[in-house]
């Protein structure tokens, strides 16, 4: 196993573990935040109530077909440096020379 590369390096060397990675963190993120709200619901329905009220309220009050519009265009517009930079990132890992794994006995 290679030692961990930090930073652009790493992104560049190896693009699908960069972004299986950060997918797998955010999924974990949000199942945590999940199971914490669940088990705040359940010590303290009283007040779970009052916030999911508070928020119904809120939401029903904003102008969410705009704030959704704007956060969309704004998706789409980093959506082609995105690209971009991923396909830089693959053509960079195949120019690179391909080192053949050495055996242990050759380490030695």
């Amino acid at each position: 196993m290679s030692p961990k590369k930090s930073g652009c390096s790493a992104v560049l060397h190896n693009p699908e573990d960069f972004i299986q990675e950060n997918f797998t963190a955010a999924k974990a993120s949000v199942e945590k935040s999940l199971n914490d709200i669940t088990a705040y619901t359940q010590l303290y329905p009283e007040k779970a109530l009052l916030w999911a009220v508070g928020g119904g309220y809120l939401l029903r009050m904003l102008p969410l077909s705009q704030i959704l519009g704007a956060l969309i265009r704004i998706m789409l517009a980093l959506l082609k440096p995105a690209a971009l930079l991923y396909g830089a990132a693959k053509i960079w890992q195949k120019a690179q020379p391909v080192v053949a794994p050495q055996s242990r006995s050759e380490q030695r």
